[in-house]
């Protein structure tokens, strides 16, 4: 917890400010947001500074007596913002004391995303020539319910490569633990990738030490990212990949998934199916 002075004129007032990350699945949380409170003549400037390397969206909770400019919604912070400005705080009766407390949390990405490149030709999440069968398709019983995700059958040390361009945004590899159960599951490896149609790529489960790319790296379509492993919930060597958004209070994973259109031969797209064996090609 962090105290916040506000100084209505001649009163004092002590807030707290609370930082709640959220997450993907357990293990996925952003990197640290700080709110900046500056006091100006006649009231407050509220800056943001986001050490992520995608955009972050901001919601504010005020408790607040006679104070104006109280940001409604969502607050979209970009990518690596040193001091991005955020809203302005005074009294709204000048002659009278104010005082305000508020906590915010946030998320990864625009929780508002409206439109996103329904379109785009995603290559297959493994080396070009490489072929996996899917064993767990969009919806799947297992682990797939209400979601657009794909599992591929992978042994261990196979190539994964990034199934679009984008910039990494986390990456964990510091796990050497997997089971089929539920309790694995903040043990996963795993490599985020942003793209730039506000969405997520997330790769799941590599080997321990098995990630080759960094946060912040701008990586290509088709380039290598890291090497398949078993951690986290898995119950056979696999690779799990997903594209979504952050979407707060929408289900409990509080994000949505998209599908996807793959390249999987010489002028020929589609979506993945449960059972069938893929190679991956060029777009």
């Amino acid at each position: 917890m962090k105290n916040i002075a506000v100084l209505p004129f001649k009163y004092l007032a002590i807030s707290f400010l609370f930082l709640l990350s959220t997450s993907l699945q357990a293990q996925i949380k952003p990197r640290l947001l700080e709110v900046i409170q500056e006091k100006v003549s006649g009231g407050y400037k509220i800056y943001a500074k986001n050490t992520n390397a995608c955009p972050v969206s901001l919601f504010f909770d005020f408790q607040a007596n006679n104070t104006c400019g109280i940001p409604k919604g969502r607050i979209l912070v970009e990518a690596k913002a040193e001091k991005q400005f955020l809203f302005y705080l005074s009294a709204c009766q000048t002659q009278e004391a104010y005082k305000f407390t508020y906590q915010y949390t946030y998320w990864l990405g625009d929780t508002e995303l409206l439109k996103y490149d329904e379109k785009f030709t995603y290559m297959l999440p493994f080396s070009e020539g490489a072929s996996y069968k899917v064993i767990q398709g969009y919806f799947g019983n297992y682990s797939h319910q209400a979601e657009y995700a794909i599992d591929f059958k992978m042994p261990e040390g196979s190539k994964v490569t990034a199934m679009r361009e984008g910039i990494v945004v986390l990456v964990k590899e510091d796990s050497n633990r997997g089971g089929g159960s539920i309790t694995f599951v903040n043990d996963g490896n795993f490599v985020l990738i942003y793209h730039s149609d506000g969405t997520f790529a997330n790769y799941y489960h590599f080997k321990k030490s098995g990630c080759v790319v960094k946060e912040g790296d701008i990586v290509r379509q088709g380039q290598l990212i890291g090497y398949s492993g078993n951690t986290g919930w898995s119950s056979e060597p696999h690779l799990h990949v997903d594209i979504f958004s952050f979407k707060p209070m929408l289900n409990e994973k509080n994000m949505l998934t998209y599908p996807a259109f793959f390249m999987v031969g010489k002028n020929r797209q589609t979506t993945l199916e449960f059972g069938k064996t893929y190679t991956s090609v060029r777009p």
